[in-house]
């Protein structure tokens, strides 16, 4: 979650806009997975036939988030987007009871619902950031799905397998995309500025890889909305390192502040209310 919660603040440091940062993101990531899952097995054991698609499907998913998180930074900040991504956990509750076609736990709706309206308190006041506010949003719904979506991958797969054609896939789209972009916006912001390539190298192999790597492993594991509360902890991160690498405390209003404070609550009262109301599944 540490490493989650840093990609904000790179997302805010690299100069690039977001479609073209999610590129060479992808174009590293890739590159990185390749080299080192080739030098583990020198014979690839790739997915056959129909297995292909949900993996293909899966990281779609993935660049469509990835693609909302970057642009609600460039929209408001890497804080206020923070903030946005803790509503993944009531999107993750009611996405989990329609795919299993039963009733979301109650205490998991309140709570999610106590996080929607913390963001709407810091959506309120910070009138400024809307349109921030609304991609950030499609961010934490894009990032539920794709968390429910690998619990199911994470159990027929490795890891590795999940991370190496998610990614590669995923790229493939990015790609195909790049060329009507470059056409009708211009190639001005496409090649990385040198300041650029060293945060492009932690963000693609420290906090894609080795992030990726370590959450599909976790998630075998770990029941999926407390998996969420936890990915929920990033903001906690995120937010601090942006006070102490960007300076946004100076940003923030008051009505930020009591907005969080609802989010991070309900992420801590979570375990008060499971051992209360349930066990973990």
């Amino acid at each position: 979650m540490f490493l989650f919660g840093f990609t904000a603040i790179l997302g805010k440091l690299i100069s690039l806009s977001g479609l073209t940062l999610i590129f060479w993101r992808t174009l590293l990531a890739v590159a990185g997975f390749w080299l080192t899952y080739g030098l583990k097995q020198p014979r690839p054991s790739l997915p056959r036939g129909r297995e292909w698609a949900p993996l293909v499907g899966a990281g779609a998913v993935l660049m469509l988030h990835w693609l909302c998180f970057f642009g609600a930074i460039r929209l408001s900040n890497a804080s206020i987007t923070l903030v946005c991504l803790s509503s993944a956990t009531l999107f993750t509750a009611l996405l989990d009871a329609a795919l299993k076609r039963s009733q979301p736990k109650g205490y998991e709706v309140l709570l999610g619902v106590i996080i929607m309206l913390g963001i709407g308190l810091i959506a309120g006041v910070e009138a400024g950031n809307r349109w921030g506010i609304v991609v950030g949003l499609l961010s934490a719904l894009t990032s539920a799905l794709y968390a429910l979506w690998n619990q199911r991958l994470a159990r027929k797969h490795p890891a590795a397998i999940l991370n190496l054609v998610e990614m590669t896939s995923g790229f493939g789209i990015v790609a195909l995309v790049m060329v009507p972009y470059l056409y009708f916006v211009g190639t001005t912001d496409f090649l990385p500025r040198p300041a650029d390539w060293a945060w492009l190298v932690v963000l693609a192999w420290l906090c894609t890889n080795f992030a990726y790597d370590l959450s599909l492993k976790a998630i075998r594991h770990i029941p999926i909305f407390p998996f969420m509360l936890a990915v929920n902890l990033e903001p906690v991160y995120g937010v601090l390192m942006a006070f102490a690498f960007l300076g946004e405390a100076q940003e923030l209003t008051t009505g930020f502040w009591v907005g969080s404070a609802l989010v991070l609550a309900s992420v801590f009262a979570y375990p008060l209310f499971q051992r209360r109301f349930g066990n973990l599944e």
